[in-house]
């Protein structure tokens, strides 16, 4: 088998293939590109060992690679990119289409060879023709040899579909801009090192150089020392868009949940049809996701359709009551209001805000807001001693959901949380994952701005298979409770004035009263930290002297 070059070794039974380097004129042109592609697959058919790894030679790994799990599954690549790539050229095979948003071109490819030949078998089959002649004679002229076939995403969503098994799943994330900040001869061992923050591989495209007032600032080891690779992107560029990572490998299942093309039918339906699944299971759920799609549901008829469902399940969920508590931070109050409204159905929520004493106009804003319920406390009254004053706010039935102010909230977020919490009947708390949280609910992920944030939840919250992970302690700043217990055992203890490990002793009394708690990782809420609490000189001591407080009720070993 034919290998030019170094690459990264997988396994024994490997065989490795770098496609030769072209003159640059000839790899801009598709049909240099589309001809090369043939040429790998005709090695790998030839190949005799059980797997063929590929690899661009354009590309370098920041580094080693790791392309079986521990259990000696195959790891399949993919790219979570803003580009969506096709490269599936529509009734090459029946049945095989791009259904989902992420892309298989990430400059190397594991191929399982049976699998290759399989997928080659089935295209001369239903064709009738040999797959060069089937393939050539498929392209799209218009778009172009390129864009109309790409063996990465051809055999990826392949293997996707027909063998969804077959592989583990893991984001790849390349550094595209490599050949245009950054010279050949500059990428040094420590400069991989510091791009390995950020990146798995850099990409050094043909054609492409550094721009003169560019040159030498992505090798500056000053920069390195204060800045990632991302970061510094961004400042150089001025503007720096990318998906956030997901994180860790992934189930088929899971891509296919996380990256499907929704567009090819209206979001609302898709929830719509969650509810059609949910009725012969949990009727709960079935109303929440047709009450979800009415929301996200513009045409009047339609909407009306979908609410007539709702009224035959003979059920009804009350809204949640988000109960918010206030101190001064007008601005990022303001904000965690607006994304409710921006990303909630009005159906589906309540507002309740209680107000400790603020200074900065908060209040002021707040009594403008006339789908708020607020009270204002004259004084600071601590942080559990006003959510028990908006727990008494909320109406009767309504789930209550405590959420920090200086968060953001972010598409069907509440929706999925709400979900969760009816999963079944011994749920009692739900929490979101989040950028800033404590007890397996935060993200390794950083990024630059609030919207960014907000934009990633658009991401993150989608159907999984397996949406929720069973917890010990949920953190505080976006919980929400079942309102049976809140009701029978009351909410928040009040000792823990002015705040710190209120949510922790709730946790393990809704546990002691034999509820589950469940962190759900397709609700992503932004959480800026706790900054007006940070600023209290007394912190350290508030900190002692309530976890003296919380082992005092539970024991040292509460965690367990």
């Amino acid at each position: 088998m034919l290998a030019e070059g170094k690459a990264p070794v997988c396994q024994p039974d490997a065989a490795v293939i770098l496609p030769k380097e072209t003159d640059k004129d000839e790899v801009c042109s598709g049909a240099a590109k589309l001809y090369a592609q043939l040429g790998v697959l005709e090695q790998i058919l030839g190949c005799e060992d059980a797997y063929a790894f590929l690899w661009d030679a354009s590309y370098v790994p920041c580094r080693p690679l790791q392309m079986f799990t521990e259990t000696g599954l195959p790891i399949m690549d993919i790219c979570n990119e803003l580009t969506v790539y096709d490269g599936v050229p529509e009734g090459l095979l029946a049945g095989v289409r791009r259904e989902t948003d992420c892309s298989f071109r990430t400059g190397h490819l594991l191929v399982n060879t049976e699998y290759l030949r399989e997928m080659i078998a089935q295209i001369e089959q239903e064709s009738g023709r040999t797959w060069r002649e089937t393939i050539l004679v498929g392209i799209d002229q218009e778009r172009g040899a390129w864009g109309a076939f790409n063996l990465f995403e051809m055999y990826g969503t392949y293997v996707l579909q027909q063998h969804p098994e077959a592989y583990a799943y893991r984001e790849w994330s390349v550094f595209r801009q490599g050949a245009d900040l950054l010279e050949p001869e500059e990428v040094t061992e420590d400069l991989l090192k510091w791009l390995a923050r950020d990146y798995d591989a850099v990409s050094f495209e043909p054609g492409h150089g550094v721009r003169e007032d560019n040159r030498g600032l992505m090798a500056n080891p000053a920069y390195h020392a204060k800045l990632t690779p991302k970061q510094l992107v961004q400042a150089i560029q001025g503007e720096y868009r990318e998906k956030a990572p997901i994180g860790g490998l992934l189930s088929a299942a899971d891509v296919l949940a996380l990256y499907r093309r929704w567009e090819r039918e209206p979001e609302w339906r898709s929830y719509e049809r969650i509810g059609d699944e949910r009725v012969e299971v949990n009727l709960q759920q079935a109303w929440l996701s047709w009450q979800h799609a009415a929301y996200l549901c513009a045409d009047a008829a339609e909407k009306k359709r979908i609410r007539d469902k709702m009224e035959t399940l003979g059920i009804t969920v009350p809204p949640t009551a988000i109960v918010i508590v206030s101190y001064n931070s007008r601005g990022m109050m303001q904000e965690c209001i607006e994304s409710i409204r921006r990303h909630s159905g009005a159906e589906e929520y309540s507002v309740i805000v209680v107000d400790n004493a603020s200074t900065d106009g908060v209040k002021d804003y707040l009594q403008m807001q006339k789908d708020i319920r607020l009270q204002c406390n004259e004084e600071n009254a601590g942080f559990p001693v006003a959510c028990n004053q908006g727990i008494q706010m909320a109406e009767a039935g309504e789930d209550i959901f405590f959420l920090n102010n200086d968060t953001r909230m972010t598409k069907h977020a509440l929706y999925w949380l709400r979900m969760g919490l009816y999963a079944s009947a011994d749920t009692g708390a739900v929490g979101a994952v989040s950028n800033y949280a404590g007890t397996g609910q935060m993200l390794e992920l950083l990024l630059a701005t609030a919207e960014n944030y907000e934009a990633y939840g658009k991401i993150k919250n989608i159907p999984l298979a397996e949406p929720y992970v069973e917890a010990k302690i949920l953190c505080g700043f976006a919980m929400l409770v079942r309102r049976d217990f809140i009701d029978r055992f009351g909410g928040m203890d009040e000792a823990f004035s002015p705040g710190y490990y209120e949510d922790t002793d709730l946790s393990l009394r809704l546990r002691q009263q034999g509820y589950r708690l469940r962190i759900c990782r397709n609700s992503f809420i932004y959480h800026a930290g706790g900054l007006n609490f940070k600023k209290r000189p007394d912190l350290d001591e508030i900190n002692d002297r309530n976890l003296i407080y919380l082992a005092s009720k539970w024991g040292t070993d509460f965690m367990n």
